[in-house]
């Protein structure tokens, strides 16, 4: 049977979705307070256990020890050496990491579904039981101390480094930045005496996502629900300084080729109704391929190959974070023209239908490309648990990616965008 070739003269019509929303995890609280989140899809062989604890960069102080922990919980146990367990992991085919968000350290691990009861109490070893064994500790300060030195040579590393201090205060933990020798000086018993110290179970969070069945769900309540230690949270707020101005803040790298240039504004927190449209109008602004920095500053000047801005947001507060990397004879000219796309923001006029669809469309399409598996939606869950996002945080942005208007992008430029709170940061030639 011959087919008809099909018309590619006339293209496929477009089709929107209908409003977005997240489906909730289901939630169990242990009776000694950890909270066990499961995205479950019985049609996946592969599954996913994230362990939480408390303590993150927040926790760190003038530390450096919290930071090493995450790396560290897999270089051995009490019963496994680190090699041992790279042996293990990679006979079940399953692999691991960890990460440190702002107020959590996050144990991760994923494997094949029917051999998850095999690796869950490797899993609670790595968790509650690390050794942090003196010569695997001195491997691995080494690493990151090297690690450390290299990205000290780094512009964009130095202009961050420079401004964290001004915006989040000179004592806060975000704006500490362990040395080479204060990484290698930590001890076991440092890295010891802090994890063993935050395990609080109310604060703890177990995420499972991917072919979790009822019976896995009982074997981590077992493995999990013995933790009764009884410690003070380590979870506190946020404390932010008040800026009535800005800052310029230049550091000098002679020999370097490129200059970093790193800009900050302080914004409100996600507690802050606002705060979703306002993450909306940084996008507009620097979120994406299409935002105006990249077109101004990258596509039609050519001054550098890419630009982005986003909002850092924690509960109490957040910051419109630019950053960039040009050719120092460029940098005061990328300079004026972020400020000209800043200021440009205010004006209702200047936003296009087009560009209002393509902002929306983006959106969308990311928020709903989150919602493809049980692993992404989990993900998406994780993420607003640890952050402390408001409920309907997801629906909220849908919302309003739907609905978008010159009138509501300008008035968050308006009220938020203000040029005398500017933080500078330059790192470079002078």
């Amino acid at each position: 049977m011959n087919q008809i070739p099909p018309n590619r003269s006339t293209p496929p019509e477009l089709h929107t979705f209908d409003p977005l929303s997240l489906k909730k995890a289901r939630i169990d609280i242990l009776p000694n307070g950890i909270t066990i989140h499961t995205c479950a899809d019985h049609n996946v062989e592969v599954c996913r256990i994230a362990v939480a604890i408390p303590g993150g960069d927040a926790e760190t102080g003038k530390n450096a020890a919290m930071r090493v922990i995450a790396p560290a919980l897999s270089e051995g146990t009490i019963s496994h050496s680190g090699s041992r367990i790279a042996e293990l992991l990679e006979d079940y085919g399953a692999w691991s990491g960890a990460s440190l968000s702002t107020h959590h350290t996050v144990y991760s691990l994923s494997c094949l579904s029917r051999y998850f009861p095999e690796l869950l109490p490797l899993t609670r070893e790595i968790v509650l039981e690390p050794a942090f064994e003196e010569e695997a500790m001195k491997r691995l300060t080494e690493r990151l101390a090297t690690r450390n030195e290299i990205d000290r040579c780094r512009v964009e590393w130095r202009a961050n480094n420079a401004l964290r201090p001004a915006i989040y205060g000179p004592d806060s933990p975000l704006s500490t930045s362990p040395t080479p020798d204060e990484i290698r000086a930590i001890t076991p018993d440092q890295l010891r005496n802090i994890h063993f110290s935050r395990l609080n179970p109310s604060e703890t969070h177990i995420f499972l996502s991917g072919g979790i069945k009822e019976e896995m769900l009982s074997l981590v309540a077992d493995s999990f629900g013995s933790l009764t230690q009884d410690v003070a949270p380590a979870i506190r707020p946020l404390v932010f300084p008040t800026h009535e101005t800005g800052e310029r803040i230049h550091t000098s790298m002679p020999d370097s080729l490129q200059s970093a240039l790193s800009i900050s504004i302080p914004m409100v927190g996600r507690d802050n109704p606002d705060f979703v449209p306002l993450r909306i109008a940084v996008m507009a602004l620097g979120g994406y391929f299409g935002s105006r920095l990249m077109l101004n500053i990258r596509e039609e000047k050519g001054l550098t190959y890419g630009i982005g801005a986003a909002l850092v947001g924690y509960k109490e507060k957040g910051f419109l974070s630019i950053t960039t990397q040009t050719a120092t004879e460029y940098v005061s000219e990328v300079e004026k023209e972020v400020l000209y796309e800043i200021e440009r923001m205010k004006d209702p006029a200047s936003y296009t239908p087009d560009e209002l669809a393509r902002l929306g469309l983006f959106i969308r399409s990311a928020l709903a490309s989150s919602l493809d598996t049980t692993f992404s939606r989990m993900d998406l869950i994780q993420s607003y648990i640890l952050t402390g996002a408001p409920d309907g945080y997801f629906e909220q942005q849908d919302s309003v990616a739907r609905s978008l208007s010159p009138d509501l992008l300008a008035e968050m430029a308006v009220k938020y965008f203000d040029t005398n709170l500017i933080f500078t940061s330059i790192a470079g030639k002078e």
